[in-house]
């Protein structure tokens, strides 16, 4: 019998991911709320699922590469909360009505947090794809181990 194993919330990679996940889909929701504006956040929105998703794949594996890649991790998890306050901003905008807002700012402050989210991403995906391979590999050599135990016919 197998018994699941349970990963305390307190270790600090899982409540990363966790928060993250909660992040992208907190994200979402703002988005939802927009009129004019959605289309900004479709890129990131995607990025981040799959990204998240992927986190999520190896979230057992991660804790050895969590450690040596934290400031990336953390990092990662700050840039998609400032994406998340910007999101609310830009509903508060959009929900006022302004005429005159200063635009141009609202599109300066989208843009540089862009870039610092691609920035991190782009860091964080060769990790999570030498995380998955390694999860990969290991699964295949536990295929081939069980394909190489000697059956036994029992009549």
């Amino acid at each position: 019998m197998n018994t699941p194993i349970v990963i305390p919330k307190s270790v600090p990679y899982v409540s990363c991911i966790d928060d993250s996940y909660r992040l992208v889909d907190e994200i979402k929701r703002i988005v939802i709320n927009l009129k004019k504006s959605k289309k900004i956040f479709e890129p990131i929105i995607h990025s981040s699922s799959e990204t998240v998703r992927a986190l999520h794949y190896v979230k057992c594996e991660i804790e050895s590469y969590f450690r040596q890649y934290e400031d990336t991790f953390n990092k990662y998890k700050i840039s998609l909360e400032k994406i998340k306050e910007f999101a609310n901003e830009v509903v508060n905008v959009e929900k006022s009505h302004y005429f005159f807002y200063p635009y141009r700012h609202v599109k300066d402050k989208y843009e540089k947090l862009l870039k610092e989210y691609e920035n991190y991403e782009k860091i964080l995906h060769p990790i999570l794809i030498k995380v998955i391979m390694n999860k990969q590999e290991r699964q295949q050599e536990d295929i081939l181990k069980v394909q190489k135990v000697p059956y036994i016919c029992v009549k």
